[in-house]
């Protein structure tokens, strides 16, 4: 570009134009965009996000209707988490008005619609669900979308909220937790089950003030740890009452003894 740039500033040289309109127009050739030709950008297939997915995207998409350059034979998931949804968050895919699965491979001229996961709707007898990702099935609840993206993950939730407090009530009401939780029945320890114990069972392990002041204790059937309702447990009460929406009577963790 640079030989190009001297060749033409040479030439209006030779044309009678003076030294200062020859550097502009130098500077001219130097610098306009080079453009490979005057057609219509191609095609692109076309996205709109559905609901709560809209919270992951980029403001300008959010809402509306919008096209996106896709890579060659670029499946729907690429595409989707490229736009920053993790494949976890999906529920429903339409192209073109019809259903199709995340690793439908996109056209130019595709619609897609993508709509989110529903919220689980668990029965009453179904096992309650597990939060690791051992690749059991486990849901994974992270806010590293990157994490969520992973091939290996098959159930996950991107936490929006990103105070505890708002985190927790979240996933209560995401997997539909109000009506199956059981707090201060596992053991902060080793998440054995907490059984009734009386006072002179654990006598030996517990500080003297608390033998005097407690009568009621739980103790783990995993690692024997004793629990009893003292200040922390009250304070986790009142949090767990507060996103449970009810009061229950359960003596639960405190301090070990």
């Amino acid at each position: 570009m640079r030989g190009a740039s001297r060749m033409n500033a040479n030439a209006s040289h030779s044309d009678g134009l003076g030294a200062g309109a020859a550097a502009a127009l130098s500077s001219m050739l130097v610098h306009l965009p080079f453009r490979a030709d005057c057609h219509s950008p191609r095609p692109m297939p076309r996205f709109r996000f559905h609901d709560e997915l809209n919270d992951l995207l980029r403001p300008d998409l959010r809402d509306c209707i919008f096209e996106w350059p896709c890579a060659e034979r670029a499946t729907a998931k690429h595409a989707i988490e490229a736009l920053g949804v993790p494949h976890t968050e999906v529920g429903r895919v339409l192209v073109d008005g019809h259903p199709a699965g995340l690793g439908h491979l996109l056209r130019e001229t595709d619609s897609l619609e993508v709509f989110p996961a529903a919220p689980s709707d668990l029965a009453a007898d179904a096992p309650p669900p597990r939060f690791l990702a051992d690749g059991d099935g486990r849901i994974v609840l992270s806010r590293d979308r990157g994490l969520l993206e992973h091939r290996r993950v098959t159930h996950g939730r991107y936490v929006r909220a990103r105070d505890t407090d708002g985190q927790l009530r979240e996933v209560v009401a995401r997997f539909g937790l109000r009506e199956r939780a059981r707090p201060f029945t596992r053991c902060l320890e080793c998440n054995g089950l907490l059984r009734d114990a009386g006072r002179d069972e654990v006598a030996d392990r517990l500080p003297p003030r608390v033998a005097s002041e407690q009568s009621g204790f739980t103790l783990c059937t995993g690692c024997g740890r004793v629990y009893w309702p003292g200040s922390h447990w009250r304070r986790l009460r009142a949090v767990v009452d507060a996103v449970l929406g009810e009061g229950r009577e359960r003596a639960a963790p405190d301090l070990c003894g």
